[in-house]
């Protein structure tokens, strides 16, 4: 991902910044599986946990400063019958 983060202010300022996320799922015993996701970036902001981070601040000289965030999950996946399921999940 690719975005521009501007301010039209006193000062006008604006900062390019990028993310790259990876993400998958392996295959286990049968039907289980491993599924994951990470993500690294300076503009993850919004795009993090429902809008609860900053992509970044304004410095003392009124120019943006961005943020370098990461964030991320595993998850297991285990098939009891063709109808249960139950997965355990951590998240970074």
């Amino acid at each position: 991902m690719v975005r521009n983060i501007q301010i039209n202010s006193q000062v006008d300022s604006n900062a390019f910044g990028g993310a790259v996320g990876l993400a998958g799922r392996i295959k286990t015993i049968e039907r289980d599986d491993l599924r994951f996701m990470l993500n690294y970036g300076n503009v993850l902001g919004r795009y993090a946990s429902s809008n609860l981070f900053n992509d970044g601040a304004i410095n003392a000289q009124g120019e943006i400063e961005l943020f370098n965030q990461y964030g991320g999950f595993a998850a297991y996946g285990h098939w009891w019958d063709d109808s249960w399921r139950s997965t355990i999940a951590i998240w970074v």
